[in-house]
């Protein structure tokens, strides 16, 4: 439209319902000179055509020579570029799931043999995940790091999700220096207080973190909730297992609440919820199982206790992925932890209350084990909440997301 002069061409503007955020669309503007040919300005920046505009706007930011406002076009553009593929995903996926569609799923199918060589490497791993998560990733036109180190549980561009690693694994340096001096220190603090305020913080950070539960004891921070339930809604399934209650139930119900109602929910504790002090029935919607976690044939309080793998097996979940994995069971944690990711299952939030003075033989050292075993399995630490109230911080809430582990530059530290 020619307007005084000046032409304004929007580029992939798309629109977005209210379970998405609203993501705005890049307009190059564009001004017509009396000379040979059009001249395209992007924030001060001129390029002879628009192609060469949007060439420019997709490639990967230059930190040292892009301006502020050029930066900040390349990031809007790519998330406006990525958001319109997702949506557009989404709008087959909703298909597939409302009618069956084996001719769409065909589709998709044949769509990812024609563009991506990378899933034949993939397709062990593929297995353990739902499959419309890698679709997600293998379905998208240009950055999708994010989509493939997080299962498709991050969609971001390219530029923040490589800042973001930056920010990790400078992180995991600091740790890992500390640690070269850390001997004769961590001996001077006995109490897991003064070890926690100098170890592992979190290194990985999420916009929408919620606190689901109650406020102080019972409640968890769980990484953007809102993720899971976008997946629910796509027909995908939710997935939650509760190791410790006591008969406290305002986590599992928040899930309920404000994540969906539709998350299968499992809770396992060695007594009956009614035998606590204190303690309620167990609300509709979710099943409770008289079974502790920990050593196969472990007695505990009386209850012969199962392995991880032995309960995903009983309820037939072998293969199927744990949205979240809530563990509070009161010092079990330090000799079940490697079983956690067993029975074909890979939580994919691990959200566990530590318990210094439960610690085994070996004290700090075997703390070290535990989060040096998760960091290798991908996991990365997203939220430190000490306990003050409970145990005055000798216990302490983490957070931790599984994260593909090309993610960690463990070479680095």
């Amino acid at each position: 439209m020619w307007h005084g002069g000046l032409v304004l061409i929007a580029l992939g503007q798309i629109s977005t319902d209210s379970s998405h955020a609203a993501v705005q669309a890049v307009a190059i503007e564009a001004t017509l000179l009396r000379r040979r040919h059009l001249k395209v300005n992007v924030k001060n920046q001129w390029y002879s055509t628009a192609d060469e505009a949007v060439e420019d706007l997709a490639s990967p930011i230059d930190w040292e020579h892009d301006s502020e406002e050029i930066r900040l076009e390349k990031e809007l553009f790519q998330t406006q570029r990525d958001q319109k593929a997702f949506n557009a995903f989404e709008d087959d996926e909703a298909a597939l799931v409302e009618d069956d569609g084996a001719a769409l799923l065909a589709k998709l199918d044949a769509d990812l043999d024609d563009g991506a060589g990378s899933n034949a490497g993939r397709a062990d791993q593929a297995k353990s995940f739902d499959n419309e998560e890698w679709r997600i990733a293998d379905t998208f036109s240009g950055p999708r790091l994010s989509l493939k180190e997080s299962g498709g549980f991050f969609n971001e561009p390219d530029s923040s999700w490589t800042r973001r690693k930056a920010l990790h694994n400078a992180q995991m340096k600091v740790e890992a220096e500390y640690k070269l001096v850390e001997q004769e220190i961590d001996e001077k603090h006995p109490q897991g207080r003064q070890w926690w305020q100098i170890h592992y913080e979190p290194s990985f950070h999420c916009a929408f973190s919620e606190r689901l539960g109650a406020i102080g004891e019972g409640g968890k921070w769980v990484c953007d909730p809102h993720r899971i339930a976008e997946r629910v809604k796509l027909g995908s399934q939710c997935l939650v297992y509760s190791i410790g209650s006591r008969g406290e139930f305002s986590f599992e119900k928040a899930v309920k609440k404000q994540i969906s109602d539709q998350c299968e929910i499992h809770v396992f504790d060695p007594k009956e919820p009614t035998s606590y002090q204190g303690g309620a029935e167990t609300p509709k919607g979710m099943t409770y199982h008289t079974s502790p976690l920990g050593s196969s044939g472990e007695m505990v309080m009386g209850v012969r206790s199962k392995t991880m793998e032995q309960m995903v097996d009983d309820l037939g979940h072998r293969g199927r992925r744990i949205d979240l994995l809530k563990i509070d069971c009161e010092g079990c944690e330090w000799h079940t932890y490697k079983d956690w990711l067993t029975g074909g299952t890979e939580p994919q939030q691990i959200l566990v209350e530590l318990h210094w003075k439960k610690l085994p033989e070996g004290g700090w050292r075997k703390a070290h084990e535990f989060y040096q075993f998760l960091f290798s399995e991908g996991y990365v630490v997203a939220n430190k909440e000490p306990n003050t109230k409970g145990c005055s911080g000798d216990c302490i809430e983490y957070g931790f997301i599984k994260l593909d582990p090309a993610f960690n530059d463990l070479a680095a530290y």
